[in-house]
């Protein structure tokens, strides 16, 4: 039994309505928890595929630009 919980409880329970609210109360912390990590996770995704539609949007590389085909180097193939 761990210490701090000497009843073998994690969270201390109350009577009636006020054990309901807290629980209410975590569980609601927990979800926005979760919300914000999800609206992180998404804005990242939003910034990347911006960042794809941008390049997509671009012209293709030409003989003159960087990336060129006139600059291309092909890798090398491993002996065999």
């Amino acid at each position: 039994m761990h210490a701090l919980f000497p009843f073998g409880f994690c969270i201390p329970c109350e009577p009636g309505d006020a054990s309901w609210r807290g629980h209410q109360e975590r569980k609601l912390r927990l979800l926005t928890i979760w919300r914000d990590g999800l609206e992180r996770q998404l804005a990242g995704l939003n910034a990347s595929i911006n960042t794809l539609e941008e390049q997509m949007r671009r012209p293709a590389p030409g003989a003159d630009g960087p990336g060129s085909a006139s600059v291309w180097v092909e890798p090398r193939q491993a002996p065999q």
